[in-house]
This record gives structure tokens, sequence and C-alpha cells, in this order.
């Protein structure tokens, strides 16, 4: 049997959401437990390649040259594979063949935030769902939030629906190595809030714009933090901050490496993650596994990744969130700290990756 597992997006050092959560997986799948399957991992020859530290007898890897998505994703299938783990249940990676195909979805992102992303017709989110689970033998979600909104809407999903919670290693917050001195400068001497992502969906906006009553209504010196690459409505965004009166208080950092937003996360004193809609919401289980405060939205998987271990705001109200910032702000230490250990157990990176694995294999036969 043989098992392709596709990695471009996992190896690709400026990628993150998708791919830092698939290379988490590859990282740690316990490929030897199955010595009857060969796997391959493989990547586009196009892409910026940063290996994955993963070895075993079982697993080869594989860099195809194409020139297009449609010619790599017809190599792919060329490989005479039993499945194909694609990055998306996405019909641009469906091929009728012999091989099977898997794939992952992150639920109802494009009709629940269909005003916060770049505009789509429904009609579309409905076929490329549609299609996927009609077409594809496999489909992984990503919480059990993903898998209630899914089979609300489409119950023929039921039976190929799996979850896989993505996760991420202990040691990227060892906070004996970690030192003020790797953050950028204007951090390395004063308190924040860090939030990840810097478009509408991430609800920029309403964070920003309730840090700004809050700062305003306190006179606190904790500044807001703002990383990542800018993405859809960024120059509303960044339109709206340049008005507030607390603008020099909000840094906006762009891309950092994974260094500096590990030591981001290691010495913010909360991380905010008030998306309008998450399929999983990788940055509230990051500061979980930082030890910090962490302040989630109310709604969506949000709250299923941060248990009692975190607080949650109305991410459609600027005074719940201005509310919150400003009971967070004087926390010294954190009230929900014996809660953490207990949460950050139900995403165990190994048992993930043996979930992926054995949902893969069980497709493929």
């Amino acid at each position: 049997m043989k098992i392709i597992l596709e990695a471009s997006e996992a190896q690709n050092p400026e990628r993150r959401g998708i791919g830092v959560q698939m290379r988490g997986w590859y990282e740690v799948a316990p490929f030897t437990a199955y010595p009857n399957v060969q796997f391959l991992l493989v990547s586009h020859d196009n892409e910026p390649y940063d290996p994955l530290p993963t070895a075993a007898q079982n697993l080869k890897r594989l860099r195809v040259r194409a020139s297009t998505k449609e010619e790599y994703v017809d190599k792919l299938y060329n490989l005479h594979a039993n499945l194909v783990f694609f990055p998306h249940a996405s019909r641009q990676y469906f091929r009728k063949s012999v091989t099977k195909c898997a794939g992952i979805d992150y639920g109802m992102e494009d009709l629940y935030c269909r005003d916060y992303i770049a505009p789509r017709p429904i009609e579309d989110f409905f076929a490329e769902h549609t299609f996927a689970f009609t077409h594809y033998h496999a489909i992984i979600t990503v919480s059990k939030t993903s898998r209630r909104d899914l089979t609300w809407l489409f119950p023929e999903a039921k039976g190929k629906l799996s979850i896989v919670y993505p996760s991420i290693g202990q040691s990227r917050y060892d906070q004996q190595s970690l030192k003020r001195s790797a953050l950028p400068k204007p951090l390395q001497q004063c308190q924040y809030f860090l939030v990840i992502g810097y478009e509408h969906k991430k609800n920029i906006l309403r964070i920003a714009q309730a840090f700004n009553q809050f700062k305003q209504k306190t006179g606190s010196t904790t500044k807001l933090v703002l990383v990542g690459k800018p993405g859809y409505g960024s120059h509303e965004i960044d339109a709206t901050i340049n008005r507030l009166a607390t603008s020099s208080d909000i840094l906006r950092l762009g891309y950092v490496s994974d260094e500096q937003k590990a030591a981001m996360f290691t010495f913010a004193h909360a991380v905010v993650a008030l998306p309008i809609y998450e399929g999983f919401g990788l940055s509230a289980l990051e500061g979980l596994y930082a030890d910090k405060v962490v302040l989630v939205s109310n709604n969506g998987s949000l709250k299923e990744v941060v248990g009692n271990a975190g607080f949650t705001a109305d991410p459609f109200s600027v005074s719940d969130i201005g509310n919150k910032l400003a009971y967070i702000d004087q926390l010294r230490s954190n009230p929900r700290a014996k809660a953490i250990t207990l949460q950050r157990a139900k995403f165990d990176l190994s048992t993930q990756a043996r979930r992926l694995i054995d949902v893969l294999v069980a497709a493929s036969k």
C-alpha cells in the first residue's frame, strides 16, 4: 500500500495556517507503526523548501517539477498510490482515477464570514463542498464545531468526516531558551496584547476600536501588537487604526519569523483571538502552550480550543471586548492557569498525528 502526503505548504517556510498544521502532523507521525504502508512525502519543486525533520524506513521524499498546479496534481496521481492526501478537499485536487483522495475542510468560513472575506458567490460555496463530499473518500476537519456545522448543511458528509485537531510542539515555547532580546525592539520594554492575523475575518477593526476605548478609559500603557501579512481588508484596517487616538500604541509588525513569533507569545501579557469564525484557531492554542491568558470569541471553535483555560468575549461587541481587555490588563497572574495543562492534553500532537494516519490508511483500503 502506498499513501502520498502532499507537503508543499508544510515545507514552505513562509506559509502559516494549514502549512503549520500539516507540518506538525507530519513531523511526529508514527510512520514506522504502519510497516505495510509506503509513505511518500511530496512537494512542488517550484515552492520554497524547508525539509521536514522526520525519517522512517517506509517514508520517502520526492520533489516534483511541474509548470502548473494542474500538471503537478496530475503527476501525483500518476505515482500509482492508493491514496493522495491534499491540504484542502477541493475540486482542483480531484482527478478521476483508481487512486483515492483525501483532503481537509475547515468548515463554514465562506458562509459565516461572507462579509469579511473576498467576495464569492454563495452558489460556488455550496457547489465546492458538495463536490468534495461526493468525490473525496475521506475528509479531515479540525474541530467538533466545524464537523457539526458541515453536517448541518451537508448531512451526507457525516460518514466521510473525521476530526484531527491541529497542534504544535511545546518546545517552541521553552521560556528558558527564549530571551526578551529576541523580541522586535519596540516590544522589549513594554506590556502588550498579541493578535495573530491582519485581515477582516480576524476582526481587527473591532479589536482596535475596543483597544482604543480601553486605553482612553484606563490610561493603561499596554500596547496592542498585530502580526501577519496584510490580507483582505488591510487598507481599511490601516485607515481606521490611523484615525484612532491611541494609534501609536497599536504596532503593526507584518510578517515575522517563527523564532520571533515564539518569543512574542512567550512574553505577551495576553493573546487575543476574536475572529468572526474559525474552523479551529491555532493562535489561541499557541497562547495556551505559552501559558498565557487567552481571550477568544464566544462563538465558533475558539471556545472548544480554550475550554475553561481561557476567557471569552462577544466578537461583535466593541464594549464587551474593551471591558475584557481592561480586566485582563490588571491581571498579574493567570487565574485559569490550572486548567491549561488539562486543556492542552486534548490536542497532543502525537495523538493527533496518529489519528490522521489511521484515517488515511483506512480510507486507502
